[in-house]
């Protein structure tokens, strides 16, 4: 275990969480006593969080340049990550944090492009808005959502005329 603590020292999670998911297949045959089942939880969770979190600085990163397909990609490793070690990561609220952060960028990059009468552009943002608040089901967000539908309509008026 002194190896494991090493490597998340090093955050080198991946390997860490590895190694650990070895230990626990295959190297615990005999059981373990109390201090090192409450070790081996304390690793565990330093290296599940750790690999969080690196999943989430990806996200900011892609935020900070705006390449909202890599933060859509991240958000979903780090919400599926969570939901995998849901006992190491007791709560998602940070990938809603970062998802509400990407929501924002898009509805505003969806807005200028509609301002800009890049219809078709503006539609592929908007779908990508809708399949993120239908594939998280977020709450909250009917204003969004409704306001879509009105940038919608008013589009199809204008391109019908």
């Amino acid at each position: 275990m002194q190896q494991i603590d090493e490597l998340i020292l090093q955050e080198n999670f991946g390997e860490a969480l590895f190694k650990l998911s070895n230990l626990e297949n295959f190297g615990r045959q005999t059981p373990a006593d109390d201090s090192d089942e409450i070790l081996f939880n304390q690793l565990k969770a330093k290296a599940a969080y750790g690999l969080y979190l690196n999943y989430l600085a990806v996200v900011d990163k892609a935020l900070k340049i705006k390449n909202t397909n890599l933060a859509v990609l991240y958000i979903q490793k780090a919400n599926d990550f969570q939901k995998i070690y849901f006992r190491e990561i007791l709560t998602n609220a940070m990938v809603e944090k970062k998802l509400n952060e990407l929501l924002a960028i898009c509805y505003s990059d969806y807005q200028r492009l509609l301002d800009k009468n890049l219809t078709l552009e503006a539609a592929a943002k908007r779908d990508t808005i809708r399949s993120l608040l239908f594939e998280f089901r977020l709450d909250g967000h009917d204003a969004m959502l409704n306001q879509l539908n009105v940038s919608d309509n008013q589009a199809l008026k204008i391109k019908s005329n």
